[in-house]
């Protein structure tokens, strides 16, 4: 059955997908998602896959603020679990719906190294030596082959570092020494109602945000029957709410709207034989225990009287 946010529902498919009318209707009053932290990853952006290659290294943002991956030193300096753009490049905190979680970062090669955004660096001029048919030059610690060449450019920055950049017409070139070699940035999922952030790194890489996972999802629920028989409460995986007979699960939601989901979905099951069959699981136990005990007389008594 779906029912939608603030509305009644008492009709389910069929097996032909013909409505079909219960004798229980349904009213959502609310619905919310309890989720866990994500994780931060480098994407390759050609490829969209994450890395190392086959094992992605992941900073759970739940276990710390820092770790290494794939040679990249990630630090979170700032987290938000329920966050809004700011209007001003950042993220402010606000709970609501359309909110999705956030992450301010600080990225630097793990080995001290620049990582190749020349608009994050402080300007260095480098000499060039060409290979080939004309000569590279090294600028803001990216070097630039000119020609069908191949230019190496050495700088020096306020960071000891290595960047990385592609020469232009078919030439390529590799520059030392990178200003501040760090890059930082907002990283988010996003939501529904707002993009996701990637932070660019350089070299065709990004530090991404994975999807958050849902810890619980929760229906504020009241059902009701003709007869005038109602239950209320807050439904969830695993724990049900009886009406008569009949049984409320906690079954989905709109995974692609997340939070802001305007249905759940709920799994409705009709079974009468529930109380017979506790009773009568009840009475089993209970004729055991009485076997076992008759038992232990009898065998006490046959020791007696020898």
């Amino acid at each position: 059955m779906i029912v939608p946010v603030g509305g009644v529902e008492w009709r389910v498919q069929g097996p032909h997908g013909q409505p079909v009318e219960l004798p229980v209707a349904v009213r959502l009053n609310g619905f919310d998602i309890e989720e866990y932290p994500p994780a931060l990853a480098v994407m390759d952006r050609g490829t969209g896959g994450l890395l190392p290659e086959g094992r992605p290294g992941y900073l759970q943002l739940a276990d710390g603020d820092r770790a290494v991956i794939d040679g990249r030193e990630i630090t979170v300096t700032r987290y938000i679990h329920h966050a809004v753009p700011d209007g001003r490049g950042g993220y402010r905190e606000a709970v609501m719906p359309a909110s999705a979680p956030a992450a301010e970062v600080r990225v630097r090669d793990a080995a001290g190294t620049g990582i190749g955004i020349g608009t994050e660096y402080d300007a260095v001029a480098g000499a060039g030596a060409g290979a080939g048919n004309s000569a590279g030059a090294g600028v803001n610690g990216v070097g630039v082959g000119s020609g069908n060449g191949v230019g190496t450019g050495a700088g020096t920055g306020t960071e000891s570092g290595a960047g990385f950049g592609a020469g232009s017409d078919f030439g390529a070139g590799a520059g030392a020494g990178a200003g501040s070699a760090v890059v930082t940035g907002w990283v988010s999922y996003g939501s529904a109602a707002q993009p996701a952030a990637a932070l660019d790194i350089g070299g065709g890489y990004s530090v991404v945000m994975t999807r958050p996972e849902p810890r619980r999802f929760i229906s504020d629920v009241e059902a009701f029957t003709p007869d005038g028989r109602s239950v209320a409460g807050l439904l969830e995986v695993n724990r049900p709410l009886r009406l008569g007979h009949w049984r409320l699960y906690q079954y989905g939601y709109d995974t692609q709207a997340g939070r802001m989901s305007q249905y759940s979905v709920i799994e409705l099951v009709y079974d009468p034989w529930a109380v017979p069959v506790y009773v009568g699981i009840i009475l089993l136990g209970a004729g055991s225990v009485c076997m076992l005990w008759s038992g232990r007389r009898a065998k006490a008594g046959r020791g007696d009287g020898k």
